[in-house]
């Protein structure tokens, strides 16, 4: 049961790499999940733009989704990584540990929270960090 889990979570994420891939967040051609914090607030959350910032990684135009959405750079890589071992751990393939204490996570959160504020100051030169 372990290995049909992992399997279906390797074609899960290749499939929704195909689908950022090839359909552009912004032009609105096909249904995205949308922020609720900005749909009831009109603020941007730390993520707004990731799903437009992770189409424009897979072109490989990292400017443009450096623009977006710049957390995309830390947490991407982490979760990618995070689904890769879980996905081969019934295969018996184990992937180093990767240790996160409870100060770093909560450090983590606390510059998440600060971007967030920070990007919504509707001032030079914070715009520039609006999605």
């Amino acid at each position: 049961m372990k290995k049909v889990l992992g399997i279906s979570i390797i074609i899960l994420t290749i499939v929704a790499c195909v689908y950022f891939y090839n359909f552009n967040p912004e032009k609105k051609e096909k249904p995205f999940i949308t922020c609720m914090l900005k749909e009831t607030t009109g603020y941007d959350c730390p993520g707004c733009g990731g799903q437009r910032a992770l189409h424009y990684l897979l072109h490989f135009d990292f400017i443009k989704a450096l623009k977006l959405n710049f957390p995309i750079f830390i947490v991407g890589p982490l979760l990618l990584f995070f689904v890769i071992k879980y996905s081969l751990a019934p295969f018996g393939i184990e992937l180093p540990e990767i240790y996160i204490s409870n100060k770093t996570l909560l450090i983590s959160f606390g510059i998440l929270f600060l971007y967030m504020l920070i990007r919504n100051i509707p001032h030079y030169p914070f715009i520039l960090l609006k999605s």
